[in-house]
Protein backbone atom coordinates (compact mmCIF):
# COMPACT_ATOMS: atom_id res chain seq x y z
CA UNK A 1 0.00 0.00 0.00
CA UNK A 2 2.92 2.73 1.16
CA UNK A 3 3.89 2.13 -2.99
CA UNK A 4 0.48 3.42 -4.11
CA UNK A 5 0.83 6.33 -1.99
CA UNK A 6 4.37 7.12 -2.56
CA UNK A 7 3.67 6.52 -6.56
CA UNK A 8 0.26 9.16 -5.95
CA UNK A 9 2.43 11.47 -3.83
CA UNK A 10 5.20 11.67 -6.96
CA UNK A 11 1.70 11.87 -9.26
CA UNK A 12 0.87 14.87 -6.94
CA UNK A 13 4.06 16.50 -7.01
CA UNK A 14 3.91 16.46 -10.68
CA UNK A 15 0.48 17.76 -11.38
CA UNK A 16 1.67 21.13 -8.60
CA UNK A 17 4.32 21.44 -10.54
CA UNK A 18 2.56 21.74 -13.77
CA UNK A 19 -0.11 23.81 -12.00
CA UNK A 20 -2.92 21.16 -12.73
CA UNK A 21 -5.19 21.81 -10.11
CA UNK A 22 -7.95 20.02 -11.85
CA UNK A 23 -6.39 17.06 -12.10
CA UNK A 24 -5.08 16.90 -8.90
CA UNK A 25 -8.46 17.50 -7.21
CA UNK A 26 -9.82 14.12 -9.41
CA UNK A 27 -7.11 11.67 -8.25
CA UNK A 28 -7.58 12.62 -4.24
CA UNK A 29 -11.27 12.87 -5.34
CA UNK A 30 -10.42 9.46 -6.47
CA UNK A 31 -8.74 8.38 -3.92
CA UNK A 32 -11.16 8.98 -1.06
CA UNK A 33 -13.57 6.79 -2.72
CA UNK A 34 -11.58 4.10 -3.25
CA UNK A 35 -12.91 1.27 -0.99
CA UNK A 36 -9.41 -0.62 -0.71
CA UNK A 37 -7.86 2.63 0.44
CA UNK A 38 -7.66 2.67 4.17
CA UNK A 39 -9.07 5.23 6.38
CA UNK A 40 -5.63 5.75 7.66
CA UNK A 41 -4.71 7.09 3.88
CA UNK A 42 -8.03 8.76 3.79
CA UNK A 43 -6.91 10.80 6.68
CA UNK A 44 -3.76 11.88 5.54
CA UNK A 45 -5.08 13.02 1.95
CA UNK A 46 -7.42 15.11 4.36
CA UNK A 47 -4.78 16.48 5.58
CA UNK A 48 -2.41 17.42 3.05
CA UNK A 49 -5.43 18.90 1.17
CA UNK A 50 -5.71 21.33 4.00
CA UNK A 51 -1.89 21.86 3.63
CA UNK A 52 -2.20 22.76 0.23
CA UNK A 53 -5.01 25.03 0.70
CA UNK A 54 -2.82 26.79 3.44
CA UNK A 55 -2.88 25.52 6.84
CA UNK A 56 0.06 24.97 8.70
CA UNK A 57 -1.32 23.74 11.68
CA UNK A 58 0.70 20.55 13.14
CA UNK A 59 -2.35 19.79 14.40
CA UNK A 60 -2.87 18.51 11.58
CA UNK A 61 -0.66 15.64 12.74
CA UNK A 62 -2.75 14.62 16.11
CA UNK A 63 -5.28 13.20 14.55
CA UNK A 64 -5.62 9.80 15.84
CA UNK A 65 -7.16 8.33 12.68
CA UNK A 66 -3.33 8.89 11.14
CA UNK A 67 -0.31 6.60 11.21
CA UNK A 68 2.74 7.28 13.06
CA UNK A 69 4.61 7.49 9.81
CA UNK A 70 1.83 9.56 8.18
CA UNK A 71 1.49 12.28 11.37
CA UNK A 72 5.68 12.73 10.98
CA UNK A 73 4.90 13.42 7.16
CA UNK A 74 2.49 15.56 7.55
CA UNK A 75 4.66 17.24 10.05
CA UNK A 76 7.51 17.18 7.79
CA UNK A 77 5.60 18.53 4.92
CA UNK A 78 4.69 21.78 7.01
CA UNK A 79 8.01 22.30 8.13
CA UNK A 80 9.34 22.16 4.31
CA UNK A 81 6.58 24.60 3.05
CA UNK A 82 6.42 27.02 6.59
CA UNK A 83 5.13 30.24 5.52
CA UNK A 84 5.26 29.37 1.88
CA UNK A 85 1.77 30.14 -0.10
CA UNK A 86 0.94 28.08 -2.04
CA UNK A 87 -1.44 30.70 -4.83
CA UNK A 88 0.27 29.26 -7.89
CA UNK A 89 -2.26 26.06 -7.11
CA UNK A 90 -5.20 27.88 -6.72
CA UNK A 91 -8.10 25.88 -4.43
CA UNK A 92 -7.73 22.07 -4.00
CA UNK A 93 -11.13 20.11 -3.61
CA UNK A 94 -12.94 23.45 -3.30
CA UNK A 95 -11.44 24.79 -0.46
CA UNK A 96 -10.26 28.21 -0.23
CA UNK A 97 -7.03 29.02 0.66
CA UNK A 98 -7.61 32.19 2.52
CA UNK A 99 -3.90 33.38 0.57
CA UNK A 100 -3.64 36.51 -1.25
Amino acid sequence: MRSITVEAGSHVLDLLAQQQVDEVQSLFDGLTKAPEIPDSRKQLIQAVVAILNGSRDAALADDSALDYDDAAEVLFLIERLGSTPLTQCGSILGQPTGLQ
